[in-house]
């Protein structure tokens, strides 16, 4: 505790580099749950794979399989998402009354959802063997992962330096009310310790159920703001203290 009083009084900078490192611990930390969940579904894949293929186009039509129906369930854990079915014995599929799912015609590929349907025609020549995608599927959730660390981590860089920087507001002025007139910068450094501190408390009750918004982090944060100025205000009414910082 002493060593995060002396930080917040003396330290240098704003602490930016230390919410840059939670930043990316967090994106990591969902990179990681993606590329986790997608190992997790290299077997559904896997497995749609092995009853959909092969399929090879030509002209922006199928050719193989030939005048074929296929049909069958998503399936995760045992249980249904939603109807994949491919038909070749037409060019188009009436969508109207079908259920959320994907369909495949001769020309076209179908994404039925609730209230939108998506269509996909095949414009380029394609060959879709029967084999192993394993390896394949793995590769993709490992880009996927990539991707979502990346991107997660320059747009939570910029939403927690804004909440970082709202709560310093709100700090300064609970400082000039506890009659005690503090800087922006240590602001700063003290509010991107306990918006850490916050945070990583507010994320284990989350592992227990208990989710909570960023309205319950800012106001867990300014209440930790509290905790610390109330102290640094003890210290600085020593004789021997500065009484601003």
């Amino acid at each position: 505790m002493k060593k995060l009083l002396n930080y917040v009084k003396s330290g240098k900078g704003c602490g930016i580099m230390w919410l840059l490192v939670f930043t990316l611990f967090v994106s990591a930390f969902m990179g990681v749950g993606v590329k986790i969940l997608g190992n997790e579904f290299v077997p559904t894949l896997q497995n749609v794979a092995d009853k959909l293929l092969p399929i090879k186009t030509e002209n922006g039509v199928i050719v193989e399989p030939e005048n074929t129906v296929k049909s069958f369930a998503l399936e995760v854990n045992g249980q249904a998402l939603f109807p994949i079915v491919l038909d070749t014995t037409v060019d188009t599929i009436d969508t109207s009354g079908l259920q959320p799912g994907i369909y495949i015609s001769k020309k076209s590929l179908y994404a039925v959802g609730q209230s939108e349907t998506r269509v996909l025609n095949f414009s380029q020549n394609m060959d879709l063997p029967s084999g192993d995608y394993a390896d394949l599927f793995k590769k993709f959730a490992t880009y996927t992962a990539l991707i979502v660390a990346g991107t997660m981590f320059f747009v939570m860089a910029i939403v927690y330096l804004l909440i970082v920087a709202f709560c310093a507001l709100c700090s300064q002025l609970l400082t000039k009310m506890m009659k005690n007139t503090w800087t922006f910068a240590p602001l700063m450094r003290l509010n991107t310790m306990t918006f850490i501190a916050s945070s990583l408390v507010l994320f284990v009750v989350a592992l227990f159920g208990y989710n909570s918004s960023f309205t319950v982090t800012i106001v867990a944060t300014l209440l930790l703001d509290y905790i610390v100025i109330k102290s640094i205000n003890a210290e600085s009414a020593k004789p021997d203290s500065k009484n601003k910082i």
